[in-house]
């Protein structure tokens, strides 16, 4: 029987960010492209070869892992999954490994109630160890469950680098931003982050986080609601305010903000590469 499980803050993580999980296409098929600049690319040196590493999450269903395979660039693929799928994503490994010339690794240790923390973790440490010798990073999500893939896509959203996911042997791009969130994101608000972070993520007003961050209220209120001209932590989906007694303001860490401080503490993707 399947097991189902909640992860505080989730659902407004789901109603923000599921979208990027739409099927939509855009003008330019970047994945298509990539695989014609690969087949173009077997006829030119070396030095012209752009290495692609593919990260896939894996899920019961591996069909979305094998398509993306056969019509993405792929060098070397990364499997992600979550702690009980370790032995589908090992014997895809082994069989992937077994078909084709290329280097498979596993990522097994993703917990369903920590999943975004944890998938977060998992990239920078997959782009620490392969950003010198691969030139683009690409994110398969065709497989695995909702709380994965959004996770896992998010998480791609926030690096810069580009995802998509099989329909069939046709490969769908997500939408991408043209600015990560850590572009964003000013060391004023990260440090207001932070520092909700620390509070266990919320605090009951507005003058309680003056003393953490050593803010004032005025310049607390700015970064945190926003202005006409600029947008706060609220509208950015970093953080949420809530009206309590007395009139004050609950200010609470949102799953998304969470992942960005991950993302902060651990290496970043190259700007070379994110942008590619």
């Amino acid at each position: 029987m399947a097991r189902l499980y909640t992860d505080r803050g989730f659902g407004e993580f789901d109603r923000q960010l599921y979208f990027l999980l739409r099927s939509r296409r855009v003008e330019v098929d970047v994945v298509a492209e990539a695989v014609h600049h690969r087949k173009a690319s077997d006829d030119e040196s070396s030095n012209a070869f752009r290495k692609t590493l593919q990260i896939a999450t894996v899920g019961e269903d591996s069909g979305g892992v094998l398509a993306g395979v056969r019509n993405a660039p792929v060098n070397k693929l990364v499997l992600i999954c979550y702690q009980h799928d370790k032995e589908v994503a090992k014997r895809l490994a082994a069989s992937i490994t077994g078909t084709i010339r290329t280097e498979v690794e596993v990522y097994d240790n993703i917990r369903v109630e920590h999943s975004y923390k944890d998938i977060m973790q998992v990239f920078s440490q997959i782009v620490e160890k392969n950003s010198e010798k691969y030139d683009e990073f690409l994110l398969n999500v065709s497989s695995g469950d909702k709380l994965i893939c959004i996770a896992a896509a998010v998480t791609s959203f926030i690096l810069g680098f580009k995802a998509f996911f099989c329909k069939g042997d046709e490969c769908v791009m997500l939408p991408p931003m043209k600015l990560s969130y850590t572009e964003l994101v000013s060391e004023v608000k990260f440090n207001i982050l932070r520092a909700l972070d620390k509070a266990g993520g919320e605090v009951d007003s507005l003058d309680e986080l003056s003393k953490l961050t050593n803010y004032g209220k005025p310049l607390l209120s700015y970064h945190v609601h926003g202005s006409e001209d600029a947008r706060g932590l609220i509208d950015l989906g970093l953080a949420e305010a809530i009206r309590h007694s007395r009139g004050k303001t609950k200010v609470r860490l949102t799953t998304l903000g969470k992942m960005l401080l991950v993302e902060r503490m651990e290496p970043q993707l190259p700007h070379s590469k994110a942008a590619a």
